[in-house]
């Protein structure tokens, strides 16, 4: 099965709103990018949210990477729209805890 996940962002200054991330889609039966993460606008990660998609951010460890927390849509004023994440780990409080674009 195929995972779409979140290796680092880009946030609007002086808010939570992330506009950019650098997504990529890992392979779940090898752990080898499918499709290796590369810089996109955040409403690719949001289209696949709104397609039922699972998203993920992927948390740098010592030994490698493991799978974070889970990603969702947060509708904004104006028909705008961003991502947050399910706060599951306290190394990952906010997005400044994700690597930046």
């Amino acid at each position: 099965m195929q995972q779409l996940y979140i290796t680092a962002v880009k946030v609007r200054s002086g808010t939570d709103e992330v506009t950019h991330v650098t997504l990529g889609v890992a392979d779940g039966d090898t752990n080898r990018w499918a499709e290796m993460p590369t810089v996109q606008d955040v409403d690719r990660a949001i289209a696949a949210l709104d397609r039922g998609h699972p998203v993920r951010v992927l948390k740098a460890t010592s030994g490698g990477a493991t799978p974070g927390p889970e990603v969702f849509k947060i509708n904004l004023p104006a028909g705008r729209s961003t991502i947050g994440f399910k706060k599951t780990d306290p190394q990952l409080a906010t997005w400044a805890d994700v690597p930046a674009i």
